[in-house]
């Protein structure tokens, strides 16, 4: 009938479980069974409360003996455990005091006591449900990251990622399985990460009305989806950072009209502004800072376009691209062009006036400057650098009596 058992000296192994043990056995006339441990809470001066480890001790073994007491400390259930407050010289609020132990209790004491390696993994896995719970009632989901540990140093992160391979191994049980279920386990991290990229990407095609996200985007909630998307297409590709994607993943981006090939679309993009460019201005000669009305940098990409077929640059040309910018008479040698552009206005030029003499200022109906395009040439033909007048050049101004020195001109005129 005894139901109270009192350590008054510490007591380990089996002379503790007999004592324990006689407390705990049934009886009509017997409720509960009370034990009573020693001060095992202390307050250094001016300290913080701190946990003695011969209490991490007796509770660990008390709850090897005790089923309900081991699932009331993995719960961190107070129906089980009471405190009493014996200080004589306490001088702070006795409620505040009981909460204080109380928080010892469950962060530190309870975990410590329920991974010692007396368990076996059974009791391990509830007390691993539990700081799971804890975990979700403070962060709302169960994606505890990999190497997250409590406070009360039980490695979560590690049980969780354990659980993901004890079901694919069939090492849970179903009881197990829903219990983590009803939490709102995540089973597949990859999976669960890769929804809620295609969440944004979706809600980023609705704002922007596009899906071509320029790589360093990162959306309001700091979301790096730029990253994101080009992890899509290295994992397409099959490379080696950029994860698995399964054919339903594929099927659900172009369902959103993915772009696949980011370099390609691009380049798509920037001959439908060329098209539009040639239409407008009957030439495919295109400025190098000149953009599109919507800010689409034509000059820039033209040039690119150049450099590309000359082998220069991070990408050549495909065969279909050439002939793409041919159809449209893409300008290849830009400089080419523009001094032959500026031959034909001197020679309309000499044909109005007479003669080759034209003041620096003067720009023709058109708008070119061919004043300007006239001084570039005299002071070409001066260098010695690599922008000497062209052989060629020279000799195509000299057949029309180019005045290479029109000072000279106007003194002989005189």
């Amino acid at each position: 009938m005894a139901d109270t058992c009192l350590f008054v000296q510490p007591r380990r192994g089996v002379t503790l479980r007999q004592c324990v043990g006689r407390v705990l056995r049934q009886h009509p006339q017997k409720v509960d069974a009370l034990v009573v441990a020693p001060p095992i809470i202390q307050q250094p001066a001016g300290g913080d409360l701190q946990a003695d480890s011969e209490l991490i001790r007796l509770l660990s073994e008390l709850a090897g003996a005790d089923d309900e007491l081991r699932k009331s400390l993995a719960h961190n259930s107070f129906g089980r455990v009471s405190i009493v407050d014996q200080r004589s010289n306490r001088t702070e609020d006795p409620a505040l005091a009981q909460e204080q132990a109380a928080t010892l209790l469950s962060t530190t004491v309870y975990p410590r006591a329920l991974s010692s390696h007396f368990f076996f993994a059974g009791a391990r896995w509830e007390l691993g449900l539990a700081q799971l719970i804890q975990y979700k009632a403070k962060h709302g989901h169960c994606k505890a990251v990999y190497n997250h540990t409590t406070s009360g140093g039980f490695a979560l992160g590690a049980w969780v990622i354990a659980q993901r391979v004890a079901r694919r191994t069939t090492k849970l049980t179903v009881q197990q399985i829903e219990q983590l279920d009803f939490l709102g386990f995540v089973w597949d991290a990859h999976l669960s990460a890769w929804n809620k990229g295609f969440e944004r990407l979706k809600t980023y095609k609705q704002e922007c009305c596009l899906i071509a996200v320029p790589a360093m985007y990162i959306s309001n909630d700091g979301f790096k989806l730029g990253r994101w998307v080009d992890n899509q297409r290295t994992a397409r590709k099959g490379g080696r950072n950029g994860g698995k994607i399964g054919p339903d993943q594929i099927e659900q981006l172009d369902s959103l009209g993915f772009v696949w090939d980011a370099q390609r679309s691009t380049w798509d993009k920037g001959f439908e502004h060329l098209q539009a460019y040639r239409k407008e201005n009957d030439h495919t000669s295109v400025p190098r800072p000149y953009n599109s009305d919507d800010g689409f940098k034509l000059g820039c990409w033209a040039h690119r376009q150049r450099q590309a077929r000359k082998g220069q640059g991070r990408r050549k040309l495909e065969p279909d691209q050439i002939e793409q910018l041919d159809s449209l008479g893409f300008v290849w040698d830009a400089f080419q062009f523009f001094w032959d552009r500026g031959f034909e206005h001197l020679k309309a030029y000499k044909q109005e006036n007479g003669h080759t003499v034209v003041p620096s200022s003067y720009n023709s109906d058109d708008g070119f400057t061919l004043g300007c395009w006239v001084h570039t040439q005299r002071q070409a033909q001066k260098s010695q650098g690599r922008r000497k007048l062209e052989p060629d050049h020279a000799e195509q101004l000299d057949s029309m009596g180019f005045v290479w020195s029109p000072r000279c001109h106007k003194s002989l005129s005189e």
